[in-house]
């Protein structure tokens, strides 16, 4: 009866083996798509419009969030915001 016990233990380590490799492959196939909400599509909620290197290892980056604009100002030792605003065009009266 012993060695019955061990091969029921044996298959049920194989099993959950084979659902977590299962599982893995899912995700590596997908890219985890079925976890996103529907209507989401492939929109991107964030990007990177423009980046310009300073002196000092400082960076002023433009970035999209949402429906919203933010400069920022990165450093190695923190960041800033430099101004936020709604995306859009810029305005006719920049310089």
């Amino acid at each position: 009866m012993e060695a019955l016990d061990y091969m029921r233990a044996l298959a049920a380590l194989l099993f959950v083996l084979a659902l977590l490799w299962g599982g893995l492959w899912l995700l590596k196939r997908y890219g985890g798509q079925f976890l996103r909400e529907p209507g989401s599509g492939d929109e991107k909620n964030m990007a990177v419009l423009e980046r310009l290197d300073l002196p000092h290892r400082k960076s002023l980056l433009r970035v999209k969030v949402g429906k919203r604009e933010h400069t920022l100002l990165v450093s190695a030792t923190g960041e800033q915001l430099v101004e936020s605003r709604d995306y859009g065009p810029p305005s006719g009266d920049a310089l």
